[in-house]
């Protein structure tokens, strides 16, 4: 290969293409002739560039070709001999009536004092995680509650074991979709990793408030850098991302809440406007927000300083799908705290001994 050009993407690539054949890396050593894996294995992590020989067998063995391997900016793509199923809910089709009514109920049970946020007295409202579960019993799906950058995950096709998901946030940020027409998201707090990647592009603590336009190139990048590490690295299977959606839900201290579906991937960085601006946090020292915005407004916001958030504020127009607003439906008088009813429920006999 060229000293000129070693392409970054390619472990992932072959990582990729490897598990959704459903073959192990013992098994791609065989088939191509080592004795041992461990060659692969450096190549996949991005320890040894590949030779050119190498880049052709795998693009033989998998059917795809070396543009496809090695240039970074193109995705490898392979045919199935699987069939599909039918009838994804966030794929072939939107959520039903009766899915967000089930959601809405099961969200409402969460007031009983087992929600995550706090409300009054014993009430409690749901929170990101009861939503995460939630949306998992509505739709059918797993809550993987690990961070592959989706939150529940569903069967796309079952050889080789392939997944979709979708990314569930949910903010109290309702009156930010009436006041400014934007959607709330935010993307990730992984600062650590975010640093690492914008450092192997020459963009470190040091330089990115003079650099801003690199600085927000490189973090798109990163940030869709570690969503296609992570898809990768689900030990059941590959998750499909181009297939997987950000599932949000917004809501306010009325009581109102709003569902949208958005596209996981994020808009392209090259066309906004990148600008650092400097603040002081309460200890008197400055701290610095980078800033991407359109004429329309900020579209990401990155606090790499102080707490690490990623957050992105896509127009409302950007949603493939929004629910009507909806609220939680009151509890019956006289319901006992959830817990407490849960365990007698489960266990009545050995809880009314220990009450006696």
């Amino acid at each position: 290969m060229s000293n000129q050009y070693i392409p970054e993407r390619f472990g992932e690539k072959l990582r990729a293409l490897r598990k959704l054949q459903g073959m192990s890396i013992q098994t791609l050593a065989q088939q191509l002739g080592y004795s041992a894996h461990g060659y692969i294995s450096e190549i996949e992590t991005g320890k040894k560039p590949p030779t050119l020989e190498f880049a052709l067998k795998i693009a033989a063995l998998f059917g795809v070709s070396t543009d496809q391997l090695l240039n970074d900016h193109l995705d490898v793509l392979i045919e199935s001999e699987s069939v599909p199923m039918t009838d994804l809910p966030f794929i072939d089709r939107p959520p039903t009536e009766k899915e967000i009514e089930r959601l809405r109920l099961i969200l409402s049970t969460y007031q009983d004092g087992t929600g995550m946020i706090k409300a009054q007295s014993d009430r409690t409202l749901p929170g990101w995680r009861d939503f995460e579960r939630a949306c998992a019993l509505t739709f059918n799906g797993t809550a993987v509650e690990n961070k592959f950058f989706v939150d529940v995950i569903f069967p796309l096709e079952s050889q080789p074991p392939t997944f979709y998901g979708i990314d569930c946030k949910m903010r109290r940020e309702l009156r930010s979709l009436e006041n400014r027409g934007i959607i709330y998201i935010e993307v990730t707090n992984a600062a650590k990793l975010l640093w690492s990647h914008l450092a192997s592009r020459g963009v470190t603590e040091a330089n990115f408030r003079d650099e801003p336009e690199a600085a927000g190139k490189g973090l798109i990048d990163a940030v869709e850098t570690l969503k296609r590490t992570s898809s990768t690295a689900y030990p059941d299977g590959l998750i499909n991302l181009e297939r997987s959606s950000y599932f949000v839900l917004l809501w306010d201290t009325n009581g109102d809440y709003q569902l949208f579906q958005l596209p996981l991937r994020l808009p392209a960085p090259e066309d906004l406007r990148w600008t650092c601006f400097i603040g002081s946090r309460a200890d008197g020292t400055e701290t610095t927000r980078l800033v991407g915005e359109t004429d329309a407004g900020i579209l990401y916001e990155w606090y790499g300083e102080s707490g690490g958030q990623f957050k992105y504020y896509p127009p409302v127009s950007a949603a493939v799908w929004q629910s009507e607003r909806f609220r939680l439906e009151p509890l019956p008088a006289g319901v006992e705290q959830g817990i407490l009813a849960k365990t007698r429920a489960y266990f009545p006999a050995l809880w009314d001994a220990a009450s006696e």
